[in-house]
């Protein structure tokens, strides 16, 4: 984006493992990275349910560093790749 942030979000799910990585970067429109996090999840999750867990992160660090965003844009997205959108706004109901 030209003015704002973007959110990228990884997730790695292993099989028999039981547990989910989480990968969160945070990088300002020149593409410079401001924040970044990585996390282990327990539990075995659907790949989508990790990634909606990465968001929720990636927020969550936004909050931290006090940056003022708007996240709609990324509910929209959500909405049109997938039907779950309540998951998501359970998530994010539970940051705000």
């Amino acid at each position: 984006p030209t003015i704002g942030f973007k959110l990228n979000t990884n997730a790695s799910i292993v099989a028999g493992q039981n547990s989910v990585g989480l990968g969160v970067v945070i990088c300002d429109h020149n593409g410079y990275v401001v924040a970044a996090s990585s996390s282990s999840c327990p539990g075995c999750l659907s790949l989508l349910n990790a990634e909606l867990i990465g968001v929720r992160e990636g927020c969550l660090l936004l909050k931290v560093w006090a940056v003022n965003f708007q996240f709609w844009s990324a509910i929209l997205w959500l909405s049109l790749m997938d039907s779950r959108l309540f998951t998501f706004l359970l998530i994010m109901q539970a940051v705000f």
